[in-house]
């Protein structure tokens, strides 16, 4: 896939905030994406490719993003999917010129520069059919049931 140049991410080798030793040879992959060119670069991985993972890596880092209150992955829902349409000089035959997401309970779109809100979602019901029209996603009746009792949970008013 080609992304157009309103819809960004690089790879760049990088330092990141709190990094001590700054030698080259300790430069960080860092995955980045920005809505425009005229918005701010976000980074969302930093990875290094000299340092091996062994299965027990995975499985820790693993528990710990799945499971503690500091990572973002326990306290936010969070569903992107990338916009394809046809494109004549894609080697693949589309191209990607956007996105929509899913956060918490609110489902927006962002078709290359401007984000705008689809629907704010007020219950789970809600958000279980923001997921099938918006997402393609059909949940099981136990995956509807999974969510109940945790901080991500729509609490209907």
């Amino acid at each position: 896939m080609i992304l157009k140049p309103r819809v960004v991410s690089r790879l760049i080798k990088d330092f990141i905030p709190g990094q001590t030793e700054l030698t080259s040879g300790r430069r960080l992959w860092i995955y980045q994406c920005r809505n425009s060119p005229d918005q701010p670069w976000i980074s969302f991985y930093a990875f290094s490719h000299s340092v091996e993972w062994l299965p027990a890596d995975f499985e820790i880092s693993n528990c710990y993003t799945g499971t503690s209150p500091r990572s973002f992955q326990t306290t936010t829902v969070l569903i992107v999917k990338f916009l394809l349409r046809e494109s004549k000089t894609s080697p693949t035959g589309e191209e990607i010129y956007g996105k929509r997401m899913l956060v918490n309970d609110v489902v927006k779109e962002n078709p290359g520069g401007k984000t705008k809100v689809l629907k704010e979602l007020k219950t789970e019901d809600e958000r279980v059919e923001a997921l099938k029209e918006y997402f393609g996603i059909d949940l099981t009746t136990e995956e509807r049931e999974a969510i109940k009792g945790f901080q991500t949970e729509i609490k209907s008013q």
